[in-house]
This record gives C-alpha cells, structure tokens and sequence, in this order.
C-alpha cells in the first residue's frame, strides 16, 4: 500500500491512500489521482508508478512532469527512484508529500518503526535511535534513501520538539532549517539557530524584538511561533510560508509598472505596521529574496528580518534614519521589479566623495523616476522621512495610471 501526506502550514491535513495501482498522478487538473490546487502546482506535475508490478517488496519511480520543477529530500528531480519516507515537493516552495510504503513483510533493516508524524517516542519526548544498515547513502542525507530511516551516524535530528527536514540556509553565525512541529501534527517551520555572539553582545535587545516581532498580527509579516534555548544556542521559529520570493517571480515572469507599484504599496503597508510599533522594527534586511508572494492568495509577505542578525543588534542610531534605510532599500525592490537587473548598475558611485548618483532606467515613466530619486537619494534630508510619505506618492502614481 502506498500512502501519500500532504503536509505544511496553509494546508489542512490530508492523506490518500492506494493499493494495486498502476501509477498514482498528482496535479491539479480534476483527473489526477491526487488534486491540489495550489499555484506552484502544475496541471500535471507528478506520475509514481511501481518498477516492477506485482511484488511484494516492489520499488517505485517519480517522474517529474511539472513546469516549476519536483523535489525529492530537497533535491531537484526529472524522474529517479522513490522510496518510504522521502519527502516530495512540487515546485521550489510548493505544496510537500510524504511517500509512505507498507509491505506485507517488516522491513529488514530494523525492527523499530518512527513516522516523524504519528510516533509515540516523539510525542512523549524521549530520545529514540534508529539503527539503519543500508548502502549508498551519502554523507549529507538525514534520512536512508531505502527505508526512509534517520541515518546512525546522525541518530534523531531534533531541536526541541522539532524535526529536521533539511537545512535551508547556513551563514557565518546563523543556520535555519526547515522542521516538522511534533506536538502540531506535523505542521512545518522554519528554525533559525543562531550562534551564542550573536545574542550575547546584546542580549535584551535581541530578546525584546523576538517579543515584538511574536506580538505582530499581520498577514505581510512572517510570524514568530516560538522561541527557545538549548546551549549554547538561541533558536527562533518562524512560519512556513508556501509561494515564491519575489526574487523568484520577477525572473519567472516579467512586471508591468501597475503590478510592480502593487506589490510595493503591499510591502509599504507591512513596513507601517512594524514602523509604527513603539519603539520602531526596523526590517533592515528588505531585498527581492526575503519578500514572499503566498500561493493562496498571493498576498505579499516580509520575512528574514535583518533584526534578529548580529549586524542589527546595539545600533544606536537614531529612529529616523533607520527608518530611511527601509525606504532606500524598498527603492532598490523597486528597480529590480521594473528591470529584473542588479540595481547596483543603475547607480554611478564616485568613491573619493561617497556621491552615489542614479541612472534613469528609459521603461520607468519620468514620474516614477522621481519617487525612486528621492528613495535612494544620498543625502537623508532628500528622502522620504516615513513610510506613509512615501504611501501618499505611491498612490498618487497609481491614480495617475489608471
């Protein structure tokens, strides 16, 4: 019998399950064995199919039919062998399956079943070590590509009552993965562990803006569910949001000027809410990559807060300006969702005078031109001194285009 999960956050639980089956189709046209209907979702995206019909201990096949790309354990996929416990994704940041096989004999490997979803051992917090003797495993899987089993070398990846899936992003003092919730059915996150220098140099600072940023109730902002300590490290929980970066959408598909000013004004209106929380949140880290378009109902969120980074703690400078350097970079947003090029190369930089100068990009109208001078103006006394300013522009603009 072969069982498939749907698992994450936007998504209630659900789970299909099939016997004697030639091949099981999932997509999102109605004929599919499995529908989903989410946007990342191709008409047709996946076919799983038995290599050899029939057996007992028979192995299974994906094939990859989707245009946003399947992943298998995190890795990118046309078509290979699948096998219990993997997890498939359907586009980059789509909608993810559990692969669950039940044969009609106990698998050889170890008499100890764990389904990360539904395990006792887990559920009541005691350390469980599942033995597995399979080859060919590579060095950096968590989990045996054969029986889908946490891996001996690495014994039961868990961080609190998290599971690990895979490692979305390691910088110097800071890695996040993406985890499984254990007491929430399942439900995915995203766990940011950060290195003790990064909170110790100013520890109450770095505390606070985790409270803040928890307190926030706003669907533009990626939400802080949970925090907590294992030394020497601090670790921070954030919601898994399924949809693209923009970074990802502007180079799937090119802007219009009406969409671009759009999404910025969705942007600017997540950027009030935290500006105006007293004392301010400063997002300090806006870029193309940190700023989400939900698959649902493509709403736009802001996530990567540059706040809970070592190079945003103890700062003291004034609100105002911190402020500004929100703005200047929403600036920078802007021209790569007008041209899908580095912003860097529309600014003319003279370095014995810091004179950072602005190119005109010739598909941007003249009145769009001027808002984006004053964003990224050098000179603060020049730029919009707050994000309601800079709202009233925008929607002037927009008025003036429709």
């Amino acid at each position: 019998m072969i069982t498939l999960t749907l698992l994450g956050t936007d998504f209630e639980h659900q789970q299909w399950q099939f016997e004697d089956y030639i091949s099981i189709k999932v997509g999102r046209a109605s004929d599919n064995d499995v529908l989903l209907t989410d946007e990342q979702v191709s008409r047709y995206h996946v076919e799983l199919s038995p290599n050899n019909p029939g057996s007992s201990d028979e192995e299974w096949k994906i094939q990859g039919l989707g245009t946003n790309g399947t992943l298998v354990n995190g890795k990118f996929i046309t078509q290979g062998d699948v096998s219990h416990g993997d997890l498939i994704q359907l586009g980059l940041s789509g909608p993810m399956l559990k692969f669950e096989q039940t044969f009609q004999k106990p698998l050889p490997v170890s008499n100890i079943e764990v389904d990360v979803l539904r395990s006792p051992s887990l559920e009541d917090g005691s350390d469980s070590s599942v033995l597995c003797n399979h080859e060919n495993n590579e060095p950096s899987n968590r989990f045996c590509i054969h029986c889908g089993e946490p891996l001996t070398r690495l014994g039961l990846e868990r961080l609190g009552h998290y599971q690990v899936i895979q490692t979305l992003e390691s910088q110097e003092r800071e890695v996040s993965f993406l985890v499984r919730d254990i007491r929430q059915g399942g439900a995915l996150c995203v766990l940011r562990r950060f290195w003790p220098e990064v909170y110790t140099q100013a520890h109450d600072r770095f505390e606070q803006e985790i409270q803040w940023l928890g307190a926030l109730n706003h669907n533009g902002l990626a939400r802080v569910v949970d925090s907590f300590c294992e030394e020497p490290y601090r670790y921070v929980v954030m919601e898994k949001i399924s949809g693209l970066t923009l970074e990802e959408r502007v180079l799937k598909e090119e802007l219009n000027v009406s969409m671009a000013i759009k999404i910025l004004l969705a942007i600017c209106n997540s950027l009030r809410s935290l500006h105006c929380h007293n004392p301010p949140i400063i997002h300090r880290n806006l870029a193309p990559k940190n700023i989400l378009i939900r698959s649902q109902e493509q709403s736009v969120v802001l996530i990567n807060f540059g706040s809970l980074r070592a190079s945003g703690l103890g700062l003291l400078t004034p609100p105002s300006v911190t402020v500004q350097s929100d703005l200047y970079r929403l600036g920078t947003v802007l021209i790569f969702m007008l041209t899908g090029r580095n912003p860097s190369q529309y600014f003319n930089v003279q370095r014995l005078s810091h004179h950072i100068e602005w190119t005109a990009v010739p598909q941007v109208p003249p009145s769009l031109h001027s808002i984006i001078e004053r964003m990224t103006h050098p000179n603060l006394q020049h730029r919009y001194r707050t994000v309601e300013e800079l709202i009233s522009m925008l929607e002037d603009f927009q008025l003036k285009l429709s």
